[in-house]
């Protein structure tokens, strides 16, 4: 496990890529995110990879441009959250 910016992380072909983005609540206004889901959706295109994300606003999952599906929801301390998959 590596921390980096998306841009200088070395992303190899293939695998999968699960994270738990920044989404809004405690960050900032999930508006000025948008940048780094698209960020994080073109990187696992590129490098062909498959993505799992948790998040709390499925329109900040779909703007990674990845085909996602919500597997799971469920609420976190009082605020909706779903697991979004590709597929």
């Amino acid at each position: 496990i590596e921390h980096a910016a998306l841009k200088s992380q070395r992303w190899p072909t293939g695998g999968y890529v699960v994270t738990n983005p920044p989404h809004g609540g405690r960050v900032g206004k999930q508006s000025s995110l948008r940048n780094l889901y698209q960020a994080l959706g073109h990187q696992v295109r590129t490098h062909d990879m498959k993505l799992a994300l948790w998040v709390s606003d499925r329109k900040m999952a779909y703007a990674t441009g990845v085909r996602l599906k919500s597997a799971v929801f469920t609420r976190q301390s009082g605020r909706k959250a779903w697991a979004m998959v590709e597929g």
